[in-house]
């Protein structure tokens, strides 16, 4: 391996990894739908918040203290319907 690199991980976006954010946010779609709590408001739906695009799921974690919405890849699959 060059540059001393011991061992080559798939990326992210070929296998994540269980329990490592794809990607932290500071933009919040609780906040966008006035849901944010630190504002006060509480969410219309039950959480864990999922995002679906063709067929990739992510599951959005929040860290309201921080105001930081998580990115993860969904570990079980969304139902259809």
């Amino acid at each position: 391996m060059e540059h001393g690199v011991e061992e080559m991980m798939p990326g992210f976006e070929v296998k994540a990894v269980e329990g490592v954010p794809l990607m932290f946010t500071k933009h919040c779609i609780k906040y966008e739908m006035g849901w944010c709590p630190r504002e006060g408001k509480k969410s219309e739906m039950k959480e864990p918040f999922r995002l679906k695009n063709n067929d990739q799921e992510y599951e959005l974690r929040f860290d309201c203290k921080k105001c930081e919405m998580h990115v993860f890849a969904a570990s079980t699959p969304v139902a259809n319907g």
